[in-house]
C-alpha cells in the first residue's frame, strides 16, 4: 500500500514491470532488491522500510494491527521494532 497514497498515480506503479528473479525466498529477493537500490540511494535501503512503517502509524494514523499485517508482522513484532520510534514523538499509539 503506497504512503502517500498519491505516489501510485505519480509513478504509475501498475506500469511497472518486476524483474525476472531465480530467488526462491523472500529474503533473498529482497537482498537483491536492496544491493540494486544501494547504487541509486546514499542511505541503506532498508531505512525506507522503517519510514514507511512509521509513516503508516504516524501521519497516517493507520492502526498498529493493520500496519503490521502490511509489512508482514504480528503486532507484537511490529511493536517491538518501532515502539521506541513511536513513542519518541508521542503518538500514544496501542493495538
Amino acid at each position: 500500500m503506497p504512503l502517500y497514497p498519491e505516489w501510485a498515480a505519480e509513478w504509475k506503479l501498475w506500469d511497472i514491470e518486476l524483474p525476472q528473479t531465480v530467488a526462491q525466498t523472500h529474503w533473498y529477493r529482497s537482498q537483491k532488491v536492496c544491493n540494486a537500490m544501494q547504487s541509486y540511494i546514499d542511505f541503506p535501503p532498508y531505512n525506507l522500510r522503517h519510514a514507511y512503517a512509521i509513516r503508516g502509524s504516524l501521519k497516517f494514523k493507520i492502526p498498529i494491527r493493520v500496519m503490521a499485517g502490511l509489512m508482514g508482522h504480528s503486532p507484537e513484532i511490529y511493536l517491538a521494532t518501532y515502539s521506541k520510534y513511536l513513542s519518541a514523538v508521542g503518538s500514544g499509539a496501542t493495538i
